[in-house]
């Protein structure tokens, strides 16, 4: 079966980012790239599970706060620059780093 995902604006570089047992946010970098606005991202797991939130950091563990984002999963796409800056992420298990790629979206 063939999957498709429409996306809004123009995709900079692919990058891969490490979680690590605090909760980090997309770098500022990423967020306004030479003069142009950041409209989405589109995300995937790479290697362990990551945890994801919004407007609050995520916690570890089997409790923990926030969307865990698997490794088998499909990438996700996260529409609008207010979410993206609100993005924080964290391993979802304790001392085991997860890696996240990351495309970014950005007005033409």
């Amino acid at each position: 079966m063939i999957k498709t995902m429409p996306f809004l604006g123009v995709p900079g570089s692919t990058f891969r980012t490490a979680s690590t047992d605090a909760a980090q946010s997309v770098s500022s970098s990423v967020l306004e790239d030479s003069g142009r606005t950041l409209q989405g991202m589109i995300i995937n797991c790479d290697s362990q599970p990551v945890r994801i939130a919004f407007g609050v950091a995520p916690t570890q563990g089997t409790t923990g706060l926030g969307h865990t984002l698997q490794t088998s999963a499909a990438p996700l796409y996260i529409h609008g620059a207010d979410l993206c800056e609100d993005l924080k992420f964290i391993s979802a298990t304790n001392s085991t780093p997860g890696g996240l790629q990351i495309t970014p979206l950005y007005s033409t």
